[in-house]
């Protein structure tokens, strides 16, 4: 059952995360979400630039 319940709360994790993206991009007011610079650093595609 312990192992069951780690890989529900995984999964419970993973989408929480999909959702946090998909509600950012829903949200967003970027005609193209792909040039939008928060949606990309959000999906990992920009680094953190100093």
């Amino acid at each position: 059952m312990r192992r069951h319940q780690a890989d529900l709360i995984g999964r419970i994790v993973a989408l929480q995360a999909s959702l946090k993206l998909v509600e950012g991009a829903l949200n967003c007011e970027h005609e193209d979400i792909t040039q939008c610079p928060n949606f990309l650093k959000a999906v990992g595609l920009v680094r953190n630039q100093r």
